[in-house]
């Protein structure tokens, strides 16, 4: 896929993601990739949740070692998080050998379950393809921390500004908790959890809950607000089929649609 195309369609994914329930948005990117590339949809869909998926495994290493190595947390605490870091990475090993190597999900979708078939192909195929390759891996992931460092750069120039002075490992911790929580959008793009969540990570470095949601708040709008209007910019400089269609083709579809009659004209017989 072109690299300008496929950025296009996931930043007004992004922007969709603002106004439609549980990140519809980003069905824009599978749509756009088989209407202009011909990508099936079961891949493009397959291509959206393992990049969702290794990014938040990037994530969730930098805020586990963050809050290991500097947060003030009791032994007991770090030992739950030793635990249940080494129990996924034993359980992502298990699934990667049952599932993707050796195929046993497909043998599992019998029935009506046949027609999610492809998709199962589709995902085993996008995960091998990641995993073949070291340095395709290597690149995603590097790329990911790159992106959560501006996030973090962002973020600490922003209290900063605010007048909070918050350790480094209190950002990340903030990020990490903040982005957690939009796994599962239970509010319009997620407005309310998102702050609720910074606001009590940010209690481990000794802010109160309300600056705290104040200050994630801000940091909230600023980027819901460039995601909108680098969404609005892509939309209008990219041809992307956007709620089944193009501008163009709508816009002649309309012209060509025949003018339904009056309904105060319409005579019913008697």
């Amino acid at each position: 896929l072109p690299l300008r195309g496929a950025t296009a369609a996931a930043t007004v994914g992004n922007m969709l993601n603002l106004i439609l329930p549980a990140k519809a948005g980003d069905l824009l990117w599978a749509h756009a990739a088989h209407v202009r590339w011909n990508l099936p949809y079961p891949r493009g869909i397959v291509g959206i949740l393992a990049g969702r998926v290794l990014d938040l495994v990037v994530l969730a290493g930098l805020g586990g070692i963050t809050l290991l190595l500097y947060a003030p947390i009791s032994s007991s605490t770090r030992d739950s998080i030793l635990a249940l870091a080494g129990l996924s990475a034993l359980g992502s090993c298990f699934l990667y050998l049952v599932v993707v190597r050796k195929g046993v999900g497909r043998h599992l979708l019998v029935g009506s379950l046949k027609r999610f078939q492809g998709a199962h192909d589709a995902f085993t195929h996008a995960i091998q393809t990641l995993c073949s390759s070291p340095l395709r891996a290597g690149i995603h992931a590097t790329v990911s921390v790159l992106i959560w460092g501006l996030e973090f750069l962002v973020a600490w120039y922003l209290a900063l500004s605010m007048g909070f002075d918050l350790p480094g490992w209190a950002i990340i911790v903030w990020i990490f908790a903040a982005n957690l929580s939009k796994i599962i959008p239970l509010t319009p793009a997620s407005m309310g959890t998102y702050e609720a969540a910074g606001a009590i990570a940010l209690g481990l470095a000794g802010a109160s809950y309300d600056e705290a949601f104040a200050l994630v708040l801000v940091e909230h709008l600023l980027k819901n607000s460039v995601n909108l209007l680098l969404g609005l910019a892509f939309l209008a400089v990219e041809d992307l089929p956007v709620l089944g269609g193009d501008i163009d083709t709508i816009r002649a579809n309309s012209q060509t649609a025949q003018p339904r009659p009056d309904s105060d004209n319409v005579r019913i017989p008697k």
